[in-house]
């Protein structure tokens, strides 16, 4: 079979496509879809095609539609949202200003309350907390047991055969914490009339160790002799040492007290002066609200120093373990009493200092030309010039 030429083929369907377009295009009918010519030569095809290009439209259609609306409704929302922050800003903001008017008027309450003026009478008297804070220093120490002399609890009624160190340490602390923390200068006072008693006698078989024995009064222990102690006399013994702890206490708490009282009526009662001494000057007060109050001052002073010094020692005897805790807490409230006590000294120095040039003979300008004068007048007289 001969095959037909290639070229003119191919020139026919050129032919045909391009006269195909031309008559579509003179029609002015909408330009096809690629492939469209194509699919004109079939009608199934040609059904399909204009199926799918009618959905292909609806599809756009359907998304512009939704597209606005989405547009519009995030726009809505967005207004929405704009609107109700703006309220709830403003909810904010008068609830911040209730609530900052309401904390004003209660500070104001506090300050001008007996209470707050009381703490101010403590707080700003720093010597109260600084003596406690080197009491309660010493108290740590002398309750370490690293500082302390181990050899009397090591022999502590042995027969010349020493105990181990931690042995030993055991008996130092059978002690009450009240005596031990005197420093040993009082412990050893303390136990120069007593005897470290054994509950069952050496001579009977019993040990040194710690647990066998007790501090107790040297005449009943040496009266026992070697009979074995009861188990009466061994609880005398306790109450013995816990009412010699309960002493030192109590006779500790009244001298810090009285130290305490003493040490702040002296200061604030300084500054007392001072500051209602300037009230008088400037016609506040009378002379005998003056005194009224400079008394009334030196009283309270005394009385929370007296009270701040007893506290304080009677709660780190009784608890020594929190003997570190209140030490640590008296520095920060030291260097707020100092704090507060400088600047009433600098208001009040500062308010004599005005009425000092309020009251002095010459006004500060011709004080100068005086004083100046006054020293061109001693050269002159020094150097001879006027006889």
């Amino acid at each position: 079979m001969k095959r037909l030429p290639f070229a003119p083929l191919f020139l026919v369907g050129i032919l045909a496509f391009s006269s195909s377009t031309t008559a579509i295009a003179a029609s002015g009918e909408e330009e096809p879809f690629p492939g469209q010519v194509i699919a004109q030569k079939s009608c199934w095809w040609c059904a399909s095609w204009d199926y799918l290009k009618g959905h292909y439209y609806g599809l756009l259609n359907y998304a512009d539609y939704y597209g606005d609306w989405s547009v519009r409704q995030m726009g809505e929302g967005i207004k929405i949202s704009k609107h109700y922050g703006i309220e709830i800003i403003k909810l904010v903001d008068n609830y911040s200003d209730a609530l900052i008017a309401i904390t004003v008027a209660a500070t104001d309450s506090v300050v001008s309350s007996t209470g707050y003026q009381k703490a101010v009478v403590v707080v700003s008297n720093p010597t109260v907390f600084l003596e406690a804070y080197g009491r309660l220093s010493r108290y740590a120490s002398n309750l370490d047991w690293s500082k302390v002399d181990p050899t009397k609890y090591i022999y502590a009624g042995t027969r010349g055969v020493g105990r181990s160190m931690e042995a030993a340490m055991t008996v130092w602390e059978s002690i009450p914490a009240q005596i031990r923390a005197q420093g040993p200068v009082a412990v050893a006072k303390y136990l120069a009339d007593k005897d470290w008693s054994h509950i069952y006698p050496y001579s009977l078989g019993g040990s040194d160790a710690p647990s066998n024995g007790i501090f107790e009064d040297a005449g009943t222990n040496r009266a026992r002799g070697s009979a074995v102690m009861t188990p009466d006399e061994l609880k005398t013994a306790q109450i013995v040492l816990q009412s010699d702890a309960f002493h030192v206490t109590l006779a500790q708490a009244v001298n810090n007290a009285l130290r305490g009282g003493v040490m702040s009526a002296a200061i604030l009662g300084v500054v007392a002066v001072l500051q209602h001494g300037l009230d008088y000057q400037h016609g506040l007060i009378t002379e005998t609200e003056l005194y009224s109050l400079i008394g009334t001052t030196i009283a309270a002073a005394g009385l929370t120093g007296a009270a701040v010094g007893g506290l304080v020692t009677a709660v780190a005897l009784s608890f020594p373990v929190m003997i570190p805790v209140i030490a640590t807490i008296s520095v920060p409230l030291a260097v707020i009493g100092f704090a507060a006590l400088g600047a009433q000294l600098v208001n009040v120095g500062k308010g004599w200092y005005e009425v000092y040039l309020e009251k002095m003979p010459l006004q500060l300008p011709a004080f100068h030309y005086w004083l100046y004068s006054y020293a061109v007048s001693a050269k002159d007289k020094v150097l001879g010039l006027i006889p």
